[in-house]
């Protein structure tokens, strides 16, 4: 139970070792959808997402992130033009077996999601770092995210993009820098397995660097 002395705030909800067990489950079984049913999402869906993104922190609650659906089959062509040349160079320079099953599966994200979502931070918005407004916006998305699977709907991270090319397709304003670009929808198939779970306390362990 939290401690209203500690916290400073006597109205906060009180979180029980079931909803921190609940919540750690959140985290652990969030994954990076590939494969989307082409069921529309209902009504406001995405408002209340992006509502959601809202709550995440940020440096003097500057709220720098900015979020464009990609509706247009003009611009969603382009996004998935510009995926293709960078799949092709990818493939061209790297060794990874996997690879081509990975790229096959983002194109597929590309084509089947009723929801493509652009995350910017506006770089306008304050004199802070762009640096501080980039782990802003990301922390958004991850909030945006997390909220997202709670409801069941699947988020896809697509990496293979050309940020000069998404941004002119988009036409956004030049001080909106690209942050990431994510397919949204309801998945067509079920998590097996945990996919975020770490093997072994000391692989946690091996990423924290001790001063």
């Amino acid at each position: 139970m939290n401690d209203p002395a500690r916290t400073g705030r006597t109205n906060e909800p009180a979180f029980d070792a079931a909803f921190r067990a609940q919540l750690h489950s959140l985290f652990a079984w969030r994954r990076d959808v590939r494969r989307f049913r082409p069921d529309p999402l209902g009504e406001g869906i995405v408002e209340r997402l992006v509502q959601a993104a809202s709550l995440a922190p940020a440096v003097g609650l500057i709220q720098p992130w900015r979020f464009v659906t990609v509706d247009s089959s003009v611009r969603r062509g382009a996004i998935i033009a510009s995926f293709k040349r960078m799949a092709i160079d990818t493939l061209a320079r790297n060794v990874r077996t996997d690879l081509g099953t990975v790229l096959h599966l983002e194109l597929a994200a590309l084509r089947e999601a009723p929801v493509h979502l652009a995350a910017f931070c506006d770089l306008s918005t304050t004199e802070v770092s762009p640096t501080m407004l980039e782990v802003a916006t990301a922390m958004a998305v991850n909030t945006l995210w997390l909220d997202a699977h709670a409801y069941g709907i699947g988020v896809g991270w697509i990496s293979m993009l050309e940020p000069d090319a998404l941004t002119q397709a988009l036409d956004v304003p030049k001080d909106w820098r690209y942050v990431g670009y994510f397919c949204i929808g309801y998945p067509a198939d079920e998590p097996t397995e945990v996919q975020h779970e770490f093997e072994t306390q000391e692989e946690t362990a091996a990423q924290i660097l001790r001063r």
